[in-house]
């Protein structure tokens, strides 16, 4: 009997890459894109990555994201911002900082709402 080598799990390109690949190709489009919020602080980084690529430093990614990204809860259709998310992740201006029940949910991967299941962030770019 012939033993067949296994299958190596292929890796998976995230969820998100298509998205960043909109963003950045057809940046005058609408594009959406739906993850989990585990994986926002993984998308904010390729994101960051991408542009720096790109040529663009830090305080120019700022002004290029600033009022065109945005998130949406699917469920409870809570709204953040990008500066609202930055502080989520640590970054951002201090001033904008959320509460620390927000920073633990969101730490937990579940919406900043404490009334919400959701454990999904809708991403939205608009033009």
């Amino acid at each position: 009997m012939v033993r067949k080598k296994p299958l190596r799990a292929q890796a998976h390109p995230p969820p998100y890459d298509p998205f960043i690949a909109r963003i950045i190709g057809m940046p005058g489009q609408p594009a959406q894109c739906r993850i989990q919020l585990a994986e926002y602080p993984s998308f904010r980084q390729a994101l960051r990555a991408r542009l720096q690529a790109r040529g663009l430093h830090e305080e120019h990614i700022a002004a290029v994201l600033h009022g065109r990204l945005t998130g949406v809860c699917p469920i409870c259709q809570e709204r953040l911002s990008l500066e609202y998310l930055e502080g989520l992740c640590g970054a951002g201006d201090p001033a904008g900082i959320p509460s620390p029940r927000a920073l633990a949910r969101f730490a937990d991967g579940r919406c900043i709402n404490a009334g919400c299941p959701s454990r999904e962030i809708l991403l939205l770019w608009r033009s």
